[in-house]
């Protein structure tokens, strides 16, 4: 069964972008009967130094219809494996504020959701999964009355992109969850590209590398599988170790997306931002030219279908060119992130969550137009 993907183009508007915001959120309404309920605002709020995270202004604009509804919303993330300014809450709620997330300008709360250091978890069990005994996901979403997420749809160096769904699996995961689902990603050298700069060095959160007679050298067994590496790397002398890595982390991340949204059984509702679509995440400390041009906002319940509308747009759009990447031709409908992020195969994510339920890829783009 299709599900309905509501959108707006850049192309197209000739209202305010808040406006049609206001119009998608009453397309995509949570559908909680109680007020003063508390609403969980799932959003990624950016390193410092990253600039294309989903902009405070459409946060607010959301933010303001769920009061309208008599909802009680609090921005949400958990913390992160790799090393930067969220790594832990206290961290995570300077950076946010630095980004302009602070209640001053969003006018609500934010709560790091699965505490201080990531020790807040839900625990699950994962009969279903031949990867998990157990999951464990933040206990402060677990605990609220709806999720509204909100996600920047962008490459990711192992998943191929991230959107709804990643932002469901890393995003709302505790660590120890999230290190089991990359357990599998390691990356591999072309020394003879190495130019022995150490950033990957100063990036590894596993002090797994070292530098030896000016080239990166690996300690695998310390490696958290973080890949932080690969994405930081200046000469493009790493990439992901192609044993059952991707696949494995992919079908990692849908046994964990199905686990969290089963037990959750309380409403949830995705808005995607497919706009500055940068090759890399938001977890960056700093942003990368995007591949193509700005696209528009899309709302729907189902997360797979949001995705997959997602991606079918940004493959309809050209190629931006962009120095950084080594620049190559991509015309209208070929796939960008699969050829920015190694030809990682992220359709099977969709196809593996479709099987299991979470939703469907196949989807009516509503496109709200007046």
């Amino acid at each position: 069964m299709k599900s309905d993907v509501f959108y707006f183009s850049f192309k197209k508007n000739k209202k305010s972008v808040l406006q049609y915001i206001d119009a998608l959120y009453d397309n995509s309404k949570l559908k909680v009967n109680k007020k003063n309920a508390l609403i969980a605002v799932k959003l990624h709020m950016g390193e410092i130094g990253n600039t294309s995270f989903i902009k405070p202004l459409f946060v607010k604009k959301i933010i303001e219809n769920l009061k309208k509804d008599g909802l009680k919303p609090f921005l949400t993330d958990t913390t992160t494996l790799y090393i930067g300014q969220r790594s832990n809450a206290v961290d995570y709620l300077n950076a946010a504020v630095y980004n302009g997330f602070g209640y001053e300008s969003i006018g609500c709360p934010i709560i790091i959701s699965d505490g201080l250091r990531s020790q807040n978890g839900k625990t699950v069990e994962t009969k279903f999964s031949s990867n998990f005994q157990i999951i464990k996901y933040a206990s402060d979403i677990a605990h609220s009355d709806g999720v509204v997420v909100l996600s920047h749809v962008k490459g990711h160096v192992v998943a191929g992109y991230g959107g709804a769904l990643k932002n469901i699996a890393m995003g709302m995961a505790t660590r120890s969850t999230k290190q089991q689902m990359h357990g599998d990603v390691k990356p591999q050298i072309k020394t003879e590209k190495c130019s022995g700069c150490g950033t990957c060095v100063a990036y590894c959160p596993g002090k797994a590398i070292t530098i030896k007679d000016g080239k990166a050298v690996f300690n695998l067994n310390h490696c958290i599988g973080c890949a932080d590496c690969i994405t930081v790397c200046t000469t493009g002398c790493l990439k992901v170790l192609k044993n059952e890595s991707s696949e494995k982390f992919l079908e990692k991340m849908g046994d964990v997306i199905y686990a969290i949204v089963n037990d959750f059984k309380k409403p949830m509702t995705f808005f995607n931002f497919v706009m500055d679509v940068t090759p890399d995440c938001d977890c960056l400390d700093y942003s990368r030219y995007p591949i193509v041009p700005d696209i528009g906002i899309l709302a729907s319940y189902d997360p797979v279908a949001i995705d997959k509308a997602s991606i079918d747009l940004i493959k309809s759009e050209p190629y931006y060119f962009n120095q950084d990447q080594n620049d190559f031709e991509l015309a209208v409908d070929q796939d960008k992130f699969c050829k920015k992020n190694g030809n990682v195969n992220y359709d099977r994510l969709l196809k593996y969550c479709e099987n299991l339920g979470v939703g469907s890829t196949e989807y009516n783009l509503v496109e709200l137009t007046y």
